[in-house]
């Protein structure tokens, strides 16, 4: 088995991006805007996000006090890390979003992370999408290599809605509302406690944990 989980509003409580965007760049509504074009398809989350992030506007050490201050981490994220390292199931962070940032909050933890590089300018950050990072072709060289767990929670993750044997979805965010209009099989979760019981429960059954989504 090995959990692969996102980082945006999965293990923080917001997205960093949007955040950035609206703090810092063209706002809330071009923001809103640019998800809308991802969910008719008219432009790539990669796309979406390396416009959004042309507009912000900020050094990179004034961006990371903003984000320690208004964007945090999950609380039960890290006590759920710990598990996985003792039970030893892989934990592997797999985003579309920024390198550094998912540095800045989960370097100290030792996994495994994938995330695209960024060059933060104060006249607009310069997003640079690296395909090895991709959480399909990530997910897709794992695939039958035992159970693959997948946690997330908005558009970036449909590409790897396929790949997952058991499929964890942020409670109350696009990836729900997705999952059941496509009639996809998916455990609800509010917090990382609910993934580690649905983890153990698959762990120990001796068959498949039915979806409760």
């Amino acid at each position: 088995m090995k959990v692969f989980c996102d980082f945006d509003g999965t293990i923080t409580d917001r997205d960093t991006i949007a955040f950035l965007t609206e703090a810092f760049g063209a706002g809330k509504e071009f923001r809103e805007s640019m998800l809308e074009n991802i969910v008719t398809e008219k432009l790539s989350v990669f796309e979406a996000v390396e416009r959004e992030l042309a507009t912000v506007a900020v050094p990179w050490d004034e961006a990371v006090a903003a984000l320690r201050e208004h964007v945090k981490m999950d609380p039960t994220f890290a006590e759920f890390a710990d598990w996985c390292r003792v039970t030893e199931i892989p934990l592997i962070v797999v985003s579309s979003g920024m390198r550094p940032v998912v540095e800045l909050y989960l370097a100290d933890f030792g996994f495994p992370m994938y995330a695209h590089p960024v060059e933060p300018r104060p006249d607009g950050w310069i997003y640079r999408r690296d395909p090895a990072c991709d959480k399909d072709r990530i997910l897709e060289r794992c695939a039958g290599d035992g159970p693959l767990v997948y946690i997330g929670d908005g558009t970036s993750d449909i590409v790897a809605v396929p790949y997952a044997d058991l499929l964890f979805v942020k409670r109350g965010r696009y990836l729900e509302g997705y999952c059941l209009r496509n009639e996809v099989p998916f455990h609800p979760f509010r917090d990382f406690r609910d993934v580690r019981r649905g983890i153990e429960r698959l762990s120990t059954a001796t068959t498949s944990v039915a979806p409760t989504g």
